[in-house]
């Protein structure tokens, strides 16, 4: 498999994490993947760096076959085979399990109710590959062809794939992306086996911390 390494960035990255995606890109790679190149937009707002990276691969594919791209933030710890196992799902959109860095820490992803809002699980299945609605881009695989599939929307000619309002809700630019992702047919995965950590100053929110406070949240947001 072929894909593009992206980390957009906003300042310096601190080397304990650069270490930690480091370890993951070579084990990747030991095991059969194959890095077209590296895309990390820097002091960018969100939208616009993650566009800027759907613009590279979709400018990459017209030199050499890009499979997809693997996206991770640069405060985000990652298991060292979380790369390879991702990819391995043979899926076109499917992110590692991790959570938000403020309380009450919910998994950054979610399911849309009956109000066409999204929805955080209060609990969640242990190590089995699920379909959800929403995923936050924290640790992701997408394919090359769900990225062509989205950047063809109408919607998205004037603010690209991450970029603009879907409908009448705003919502971030990475949970924006999966609603038109649903829109052409691409439904996002979560392994809940791949267990990641978010870092918040010298802790991370991570999935001891969300059980343990489990009895502070309500059940939706």
């Amino acid at each position: 498999m072929k894909l593009l390494y992206a980390a957009p960035t906003y300042g310096p990255v601190d080397p304990t994490f650069e270490q930690n995606h480091r370890t993951a890109i070579m084990r990747a790679a030991n095991r059969g993947v194959v890095w077209v190149g590296d895309v990390s937009p820097d002091r960018m707002g969100w939208a616009a760096a993650r566009n800027r990276v759907v613009e590279t691969a979709l400018e990459v594919t017209v030199e050499t076959e890009v499979d997809g791209v693997f996206w991770i933030d640069s405060d985000i710890m990652v298991p060292s085979d979380a790369i390879h196992r991702l990819c391995g799902h043979v899926l076109d959109f499917v992110s590692g399990l991790y959570f938000q860095r403020s309380a009450p820490y919910w998994p950054l992803f979610a399911r849309l109710n009956k109000r066409k809002s999204f929805e955080w699980p209060s609990e969640y299945p242990e190590n089995v590959v699920a379909p959800c609605d929403g995923v936050g881009f924290g640790c992701v695989y997408t394919s090359l062809k769900l990225l062509k599939l989205v950047s063809a929307l109408p919607e998205c000619k004037e603010s690209g794939p991450f970029g603009g309002d879907f409908g009448k809700k705003s919502y971030g630019e990475d949970f924006t992306f999966c609603l038109r992702a649903r829109k052409v047919g691409v439904q996002p995965h979560v392994d809940t086996a791949i267990k990641c950590e978010h870092g918040m100053g010298q802790e991370f929110a991570n999935e001891d911390l969300f059980k343990r406070l489990g009895s502070l949240r309500s059940k939706i947001v």
